[in-house]
């Protein structure tokens, strides 16, 4: 049971995987026995998946695991440049790159530069459906619009640089 939990808490789904293995199955069980096993199992992945259904929600502030959209946020760059959100919220911010680029060029106020990334931040959250997840000790927590705008205009400094360190 924990360990279809951990799975679970990653992504990974077990309830296809248990009605083959378990008709498979040739320990002596008779039919009745495994068929009241499979149901068992179904009827509790059935109560978990309810249980967690606040969570999956893409409007609330804490989840278990993160949806295909949401950002993730924290140092484990192997994880977060391969998470489905992550790599749409590079294109966005990599769409959007001329203009802030444009801003510093025209010695523009940081108010410019700040609109450009609540703009990034407000198509990540209306049109994507995004959330910015910060992970805790239990669970993943989505962070404020004020975070999630800092967090964006550090990606936008940092990509600045790195063109300018490596011209083309």
């Amino acid at each position: 049971m924990e360990v279809d939990y951990a799975l679970r808490t990653f992504g990974i789904d077990l309830s296809t995987q248990l009605k083959t293995s378990t008709t498979m199955n040739k320990d002596g069980k008779d039919d009745e026995s495994i068929e009241e096993d499979v149901r068992h199992r179904q009827q509790t992945e059935d109560e978990w998946r309810r249980s967690e259904a606040p969570y999956c929600d893409s409007s609330s502030t804490i989840a278990l695991f993160p949806n295909s959209q949401d950002i993730i946020m924290g140092r484990n760059k192997a994880v977060a440049s391969t998470w489905p959100g992550n790599i749409m919220y590079r294109k966005v911010v990599q769409d959007n790159l001329h203009r802030y680029i444009e801003a510093r060029r025209l010695a523009l106020g940081w108010i410019d530069k700040s609109l450009i990334s609540l703009e990034i931040l407000q198509i990540m959250k209306k049109e994507c459906g995004s959330r910015f997840l910060s992970r805790n000790e239990r669970n993943w927590v989505a962070i404020d619009d004020l975070g999630a705008q800092a967090k964006i205009n550090k990606t936008l400094c940092s990509l600045v640089s790195e063109m300018a360190s490596h011209p083309a």
